[in-house]
């Protein structure tokens, strides 16, 4: 994979040795501490012959969640590690997917909720990188985030109960969408 070839030497034996004695198997995840004090995150994926787009979507947001529960704020993913499996999307559908699917994982519903000591385990900076020329990746991954971001918005209204979500505070929300995207709303 791309990104074991950005590793110092050190941290690829490790790695080695690691994957070893623990092998990643087909849907499991594993967590490693590398000896330069870095975190990675090993993805049991299925084979190029089993991939598929939900299955893209379905390891996509594996990732985001396992961030989360490891508590780790900033991710990096290598897209060309994606793509080694993918035999039906291109490079910018899966740019998109996993974009999409990073922000869907991401959310949780917390308006009525008391924040924790610790804080919010939400991951805060996502990384994708490209060994090859990135020509139209920028687009996918911001398009795959305003469809992610604009899904956990009606998440919040969906969630949000019907005693301050009133019809006329919809209603609202509705003509605000509509000024922010351009959209005639008539209610």
């Amino acid at each position: 994979p791309q990104f074991f070839k950005l590793l110092p030497d050190g941290d690829k034996a490790y790695l080695q040795t690691f994957t070893n004695k623990f092998p990643v198997k087909k849907d499991h995840t594993n967590v490693a501490v590398l000896p330069s004090g870095e975190r990675v995150m090993l993805l049991g994926v299925p084979t190029k012959k089993e991939w598929t787009h939900r299955k893209a979507i379905l390891a996509a947001r594996r990732v985001v969640q396992v961030a989360r529960k490891e508590r780790v704020k900033h991710i990096s993913v290598c897209l060309e590690d994606l793509t080694v499996l993918n035999g039906r999307m291109s490079r910018l559908e899966l740019a998109e997917v996993i974009a999409t699917q990073f922000v869907l994982a991401n959310f949780e519903f917390v308006k009525y909720k008391t924040t924790p000591p610790e804080g919010w385990a939400f991951v805060e900076h996502v990384g994708v990188y490209t060994a090859q020329p990135p020509t139209g990746i920028a687009a996918a991954l911001e398009k795959g985030v305003v469809i992610g971001e604009e899904i956990n918005h009606a998440r919040i209204l969906s969630n949000t109960p019907s005693g301050d979500m009133t019809p006329m505070k919809l209603a609202h929300e509705a003509m605000e969408t509509g000024k922010r995207l351009g959209v005639h709303v008539k209610v």
